[in-house]
């Protein structure tokens, strides 16, 4: 499991204690999304690899946070950093609710204007309610409406996706609904990087679906979006407002600029320093919901070697991950002391947040 966020570091009891009991567990369930083809192990047990598919399944995951551990055993280990041992994850089960059918709709052209086949349309209602009856029931669990979903990215594989979402949800307390948004990346060998990049095309239709039907929904007040690596494209290519963390010295997106070059560089290497100071008085000036948070890379826990998955392994920032999606705090603010560089740009700095 993740390193406790400094947010969370001698934390009093209550940090859980207003959960449902259902939720009071060391087994995490969490929701996936995903566009990869299902697969079998030798022993039965339902997987997704790294193909393709035309169609998207929603389903239920089911991860274990630490062998032989108890409930008060796992919030102690969450309002601490220095663990007796170590909390491993496991993914338990794996279960396939509905699927959807494969997109797009068959459709004829009638009188200039496209119809889609009535029966597939049929089909793709029932699996909406069936998906909508599912989140409606995780919401009725917590006094968030939220649903909260994370986009892996590049070489990252389906149980991948579901232990980071798993860990996230746990230090944001447990609020809302957790989904795993899993697209086809992981391809082995040589061209692993070029098959995924077009992956994360392929799936861009997909999770504007994914959004514009949880967006129908109701009972849902918010929904986040949190992308890694290549999932950032994703995301950014789907929506237009977001907060992104950037650091320098993050060494993936170095090779990545190398195989890709970019005069402008890649959006995880974002600084001040690259906007042109005419973008910069449009940005300042504008109403656009639009933050980039700096990792500097100072010295602390989980900060080494390449750097690339800093969001989750390094406390100060994934302690302003939950200042965001959990308290909904705007940066800079008085909870939330980020250091400002530019406009619409902000530093975390070591130590943070540091205790009032």
């Amino acid at each position: 499991m993740m390193a406790t966020p400094n947010h969370y570091v001698d934390e009093g009891p209550g940090l859980y204690e207003a959960l449902a009991p259902e939720l009071q567990s060391t087994q995490v369930p969490i929701f996936y999304i995903t566009d990869r083809v299902p697969e079998r192990d030798e022993q039965g047990n339902l997987g997704y690899g790294y193909e393709r598919s035309p169609s998207q399944a929603f389903g239920r995951a089911l991860i274990g946070l630490g062998d032989d551990i108890t409930w008060d055993d796992l919030k102690q280990a969450s309002r601490t950093n220095k663990r007796l041992k170590p909390v491993k994850l496991e993914l338990l089960e794996v279960e396939e609710i509905v699927r959807a059918t494969n997109a797009p709709i068959p459709f004829t052209e009638v009188d200039g204007k496209i119809v889609e086949e009535p029966v597939f349309v049929k089909r793709r209602a029932q699996a909406s309610e069936v998906f909508h009856q599912a989140i409606k029931r995780q919401l009725a669990l917590t006094p968030r409406k939220d649903v909260f979903i994370f986009v892996h990215g590049y070489h990252n594989s389906f149980e991948d996706s579901a232990f980071v979402m798993a860990e996230m949800w746990h230090f944001l307390g447990r609020i809302g609904v957790p989904i795993a948004y899993s697209w086809p990346a992981g391809h082995p060998g040589l061209f692993g990087y070029t098959y995924d990049r077009e992956s994360s095309e392929f799936t861009v239709y997909h999770l504007r679906q994914i959004l514009t039907l949880i967006a129908s929904f109701p009972e849902v007040e918010r929904v986040h979006l949190i992308g890694h690596s290549r999932g950032t494209d994703v995301v950014v290519t789907a929506v237009r407002e977001l907060t992104i963390y950037t650091s320098p010295k993050d060494k993936a997106m170095s090779l990545s600029s190398k195989l890709f070059d970019s005069p402008r560089g890649r959006i995880g290497t974002l600084g001040a320093d690259k906007i042109p100071e005419t973008m910069q008085s449009t940005i300042d000036f504008s109403g656009a919901n639009f933050s980039v948070i700096n990792f500097s890379g100072h010295k602390e826990e989980g900060a080494s070697g390449i750097d690339h998955s800093y969001f989750r392994k390094v406390p100060s920032v994934s302690s302003d991950l939950i200042l965001m999606l959990r308290d909904d705090l705007d940066a800079g603010s008085p909870g939330r002391p980020l250091e400002r560089l530019a406009p619409k740009f902000w530093q975390i700095p070591a130590g943070y947040p540091a205790k009032q």
